[in-house]
């Protein structure tokens, strides 16, 4: 809320677009837009039209009645083009390339809103962060790259376990 505030008082016109399926009630705030939650077939309709990601989350990741994190929106805004504006929590911080594809933030409100405001005044270099981010999704965040890591993981688990002999 606070940051939709500021970025719409620095940069005129702007909108944060929050798809809630808390079900929290928000009040009315002039750059905050509120949705509900979309089937996720409609994910990339949705992100197509956006600007940049904030993928924001506390630490340690709250569990309310109704909140579900999932860490996915991050790789679905990358793999949609979109410049990220990310918690520099746990393995966000190894996903997101400060200041290539997107940044990493702390929970100022004003670090977060300083970067959504140069995302929104740069053009050529939201869609360059945004290319970026895209790459960086292609080349090692597809279903076949973590598929890849996890079956390397589990090879590297079992070299050298021997399985009990039956008695």
């Amino acid at each position: 809320m606070e940051v939709a505030q500021r970025l719409a008082a620095r940069v005129p016109g702007s909108q944060i677009h929050l798809f809630d399926s808390s079900g929290g009630r928000f009040p009315a705030s002039p750059g905050l837009r509120v949705h509900a939650p979309r089937p996720y077939a409609e994910v990339a309709e949705a992100l197509s039209g956006m600007d940049a990601a904030l993928c924001l989350y506390r630490s340690p990741f709250p569990m309310a009645p109704g909140f579900y994190l999932s860490p996915l929106k991050l790789f679905e805004a990358m793999g949609a083009g979109l410049p990220v504006v990310a918690s520099a929590r746990g393995q966000i911080s190894e996903v997101v390339e400060q200041g290539r594809t997107g940044w990493l933030v702390g929970d100022d409100p004003d670090e977060v809103t300083d970067r959504l405001a140069a995302l929104a005044r740069d053009v050529g270099a939201r869609r360059a962060m945004g290319a970026a981010a895209l790459d960086r999704i292609r080349t090692s965040y597809t279903w076949g790259h973590v598929g890849q890591r996890i079956d390397a993981v589990i090879r590297e688990t079992l070299t050298g376990y021997a399985a009990p002999r039956a008695a």
